[in-house]
């Protein structure tokens, strides 16, 4: 009991508090906005962000990383990644790599809107990612008209297969009908075939996309923002 109700008081919910009248008190009541909330709290969160290689051939890896840093701007990606994913409750990095660049310069890390990231969990095991779906609303391929009103569902998946390799695949669906981890093999609507099924290379053993949660709930793939819990009183307080 002790437990629940303390729940309940940390994410405001008012079936957990007796109203309370406050009288004829002109005492202003001051709630900081969403926008200070989130602010004040990246300001303090992984200040002096950075890394230490440590151990054989530290200097090169270093130096590596160095380049990495500056050349893809991680700084900049993290102190905004921090914000949004404070605001939003995730927040998602993506590893991609071009083998047509010089070695040293292959590796781009980029940040992703958490609304496209559809992780595969293995259904014994909700922790262990098997794979996951990127997900983004395009122009239907099939359309010879220029409408923009036809649309289809662009999937990109990367998936850890039997053999201890990883696929990676780029399709399109139409809307509702390319979720396989909820729909049957004869109610997927598959429209095309962008990238076909390939595996990365052997030394790859990682799906290179991470979700980073926020306030992440027991049994929760997925975060919290860190105003919730607050949201009716900021709708509720005239900001004035």
């Amino acid at each position: 009991g002790a437990y629940s109700i303390y729940d309940d008081f940390y994410h405001n919910r008012p079936q957990s508090f007796s109203v309370t009248l406050r009288g004829d008190s002109d005492t202003e009541i001051y709630l900081p906005s969403t926008k200070k909330m989130i602010d004040a709290t990246a300001r303090f969160l992984a200040v002096g962000f950075d890394f230490v290689v440590k151990g054989g051939a530290a200097a090169q890896v270093d130096t590596y990383l160095r380049n990495l840093w500056k050349r893809e701007e991680i700084t900049r990606k993290f102190l905004q990644s921090k914000k949004s994913g404070l605001i939003r409750g995730d927040s998602v990095w993506y590893i991609t790599a071009d083998d047509t660049k010089l070695p040293g310069e292959r590796v781009s890390l980029h940040t992703l809107h958490p609304s496209c990231y559809f992780p595969i969990e293995d259904i014994n095991n909700t922790d262990r990612v098997l794979g996951c779906h990127l997900v983004d609303i395009v122009h239907d391929p099939r359309d010879t008209t220029n409408d923009k009103t036809k649309r289809v569902a662009r999937r990109q998946t990367y998936r850890k297969e039997d053999n201890g390799g990883i696929s990676w695949e780029v399709k399109t669906f139409e809307l509702g009908g390319w979720d396989d981890r909820n729909l049957k093999p004869d109610e997927l609507k598959p429209v095309s075939v962008i990238v076909p099924k390939k595996m990365l290379p052997p030394s790859i053993t990682s799906i290179p996309v991470y979700l980073v949660p926020n306030n992440q709930p027991e049994g929760s793939s997925f975060g919290l923002s860190q105003v919730a819990g607050v949201e009716y009183i900021i709708n509720a307080l005239n900001q004035s």
